[in-house]
């Protein structure tokens, strides 16, 4: 016979469905923007998304509604753990959100000195570009970008990604 949910579990429910729900608002909201907005709604969406799926998982551990043998408990442990690094290494762009709204980018001018493409069927097919040993990532048409170039960027504060570049 089925559980009838209590008030707790329904809000619980609904707040995280509501967790969803904003990483896909600020998604749409930015991907109405140029690259910098688009690069930054996926990061969040994954990171909503991974948020979502381990606060079900570890109050399903707490509860001990998830039973079964040690090979379950460390197949969802490895799970947890995943999801976790997966929101932690989307901080950067969180915290970009509010400079990409405010439209407060920092701007510098240095020489190329490494530039590289990540490529392959799960990469971000981002350039990225090496300047001072500091690391952006160019989201846009980076055809023209050559090493040994001077270049003048515009880029966010904390995930470095690229709004402009200037020769």
């Amino acid at each position: 016979m089925r559980k009838k949910a209590n008030k707790k579990e329904i809000i619980k429910i609904i707040g995280l469905s509501m967790l969803g729900i904003v990483g896909i608002l600020i998604y749409t909201t930015m991907i109405a923007s140029k690259y910098p907005g688009y690069y930054i709604g996926h990061m969040v969406v994954l990171a909503s998304v991974s948020a979502t799926f381990t606060i079900v998982i570890v109050s399903g551990i707490i509860k001990n509604q998830i039973e079964g043998t040690k090979g379950k408990q460390i197949i969802i442990g490895t799970l947890i753990i995943l999801l976790i690094v997966i929101n932690f290494s989307t901080i950067p762009f969180y915290m970009d959100i509010p400079n990409f709204l405010n439209n407060n980018y920092i701007t510098t001018t240095g020489v190329i000195s490494d530039k590289w493409t990540n490529t392959g069927r799960y990469s971000d097919h981002c350039t990225h570009i090496t300047i001072d040993d500091k690391k952006y990532t160019v989201v846009e048409d980076s055809q023209n970008i050559k090493i040994g170039d001077t270049v003048t960027l515009e880029y966010l504060p904390h995930s470095h990604i690229i709004k402009a570049i200037n020769f």
